[in-house]
């Protein structure tokens, strides 16, 4: 047993980076401050059609919370992140059992597939400014499904690294393209907040997903069925995207900035 006054391996690696976040963090925070009323960067002129939406209203938290839509997105992201983190807890092993990659060859991959996770945030933003919002999660899903149901057969090593790639880089896209759809779906005055509280969908699914991986591929190593079922959850889920819509106001209210789903036909300009 490690002496409890000597600190461990661990303790020296986490230690350093906790301090340096917080350090950085006080640093930038002290930094922020609210622009001026009626600023705008020169040059900019709100869209007035594309793929990305106005709400109708600024929702505030609290407004946010009331409406279905809010429940419906962070289900997305509890989803998202469920399955995703499901590969990702089990990579290294993953990488070793099923597609025959060395010790030091498997933690090369993980190594590497973190790139993805952190470009899937960019690259999914980005998407979904070309697709629309829901298209973006429904692709997301529906792949992360797609490899999460081929993987555990890719006995080929180079499979194997596509497949696990395509879904770190639709982990990543619930921080790269949530926040932009908070705005989106309540205005962007308080989506900084509810986005924030929809992060609870990320913490959820960091709990919910390793533990049921690991309990389904259990000590027998039973790939095929917890990548199945993990797979599964990704297509079922698929319905979230689909039975999303923007919210919408409520007969007798008036609004100009109102669109539909599509983004080329203004609704709501006259509502009675």
């Amino acid at each position: 047993m490690a002496d409890r006054g000597t600190p461990t391996e661990p303790n020296r690696a986490f230690l350093p980076f906790g301090i340096g976040y917080l350090v950085l963090s006080l640093i930038g925070a002290a930094f922020f401050r609210n622009p001026p009323a009626g600023y705008s960067v020169p040059g900019w002129v709100p869209a007035t059609s594309g793929r990305a939406q106005d709400s109708y209203k600024q929702f505030t938290e609290k407004e946010a919370l009331r409406t279905p839509q809010w429940y419906l997105l962070a289900g997305i992201m509890t989803l998202n992140v469920t399955v995703g983190i499901a590969l990702i807890a089990q990579a290294n092993s993953s990488a070793i059992d099923i597609a025959g990659y060395s010790v030091a060859g498997a933690a090369a991959l993980v190594g590497v597939l973190a790139l993805f996770n952190g470009g899937g945030r960019i690259f999914w933003a980005w998407v979904s400014g070309k697709t629309g919002r829901m298209t973006a999660f429904g692709l997301m899903l529906g792949l992360q499904g797609v490899c999460l149901l081929i993987i555990p057969h890719a006995s080929n090593a180079i499979l194997f690294f596509i497949l696990a790639a395509v879904i770190y880089l639709c982990y990543g896209v619930g921080f790269g393209t949530m926040r932009a759809t908070a705005g989106d779906f309540f205005g962007v005055k308080h989506a900084g907040a509810i986005y924030g509280l929809m992060i609870i969908g990320w913490s959820l699914g960091g709990l919910i997903g390793p533990p049921i991986i690991a309990a389904l591929i259990g000590p027998d190593k039973s790939y095929t069925l917890g990548y199945t079922v993990v797979g599964i959850i990704a297509l079922v889920a698929l319905i979230l995207p689909v039975i999303t819509r923007m919210p919408r106001p409520k007969a007798g209210a008036t609004t100009a900035t109102s669109r539909d789903a599509v983004g080329d036909v203004a609704v709501g300009d006259t509502v009675s």
